[in-house]
């Protein structure tokens, strides 16, 4: 006997009453298989119409500031640009600054280079400054940071008034430059043989 007889045999062998509660579960295991495959189709849609409204929004967003990126774009590169493959020396860059503006440099210590990102290095030099009036010391600071085709800042300035004499000022400084470049990472102490204990 096939499995379609032998379930119809079990069908007819039902009362009325269970093929009606039968026909009532079937309907509504239908109605929820529809229901779901329904719900189903509507989150997809709706998904797909956010992604959309998303990615509407993003390409809005790219043309309504794509002439600030650009100009942040060019401005970096400018600046980069300005950043050589090998820093002039500070040091003597400084002393021509100093003697311009009739200043004397007593101290100048030049600090180990610094990586600044994955492609720059930073040189620095520490100067102290003794003795010289403010107009002097705003004079030098604008000398050091515009006189040079290269990016020259100060990065650290410490000042203080002599206890004599209010109208001259000490000052500590530290001066950078860049330049295009890594450093290279210091080589460790090579592996040596182990002694013998004696």
């Amino acid at each position: 006997m096939s499995r379609i007889a032998q379930i119809r045999a079990q069908w007819d062998r039902l009362s009325s009453r269970e093929r009606r509660l039968m026909s009532f579960l079937g309907g509504c295991l239908v109605a929820c298989l529809v229901i779901t495959i329904g719900w189903l189709i509507t989150d997809g849609l709706r998904t797909i119409e956010e992604r959309n409204a998303d990615m509407r929004q993003a390409l809005k967003d790219i043309a309504t500031h794509r002439d600030e990126f650009v100009r942040a774009r060019s401005e970096t590169n400018t600046k980069e640009r300005m950043i050589p493959k090998e820093a002039p020396p500070l040091q003597g860059y400084l002393e021509a600054a100093a003697k311009d503006l009739d200043i004397t440099i007593p101290e100048m210590n030049e600090r180990p280079p610094q990586a600044r990102g994955k492609h720059f290095i930073e040189k620095s030099v520490d100067i102290k400054l003794r003795g010289v009036g403010l107009l002097q010391l705003a004079e030098m600071m604008k000398k050091v940071e515009t006189g040079s085709s290269n990016v020259v800042v100060i990065s650290r300035l410490y000042i203080r008034t002599r206890f004599n004499q209010h109208d001259q000022l000490d000052a500590e400084m530290t001066v950078s430059t860049f330049e295009r470049g890594t450093l290279e990472k210091p080589k460790g102490p090579g592996k040596g043989t182990r002694g013998e204990k004696t």
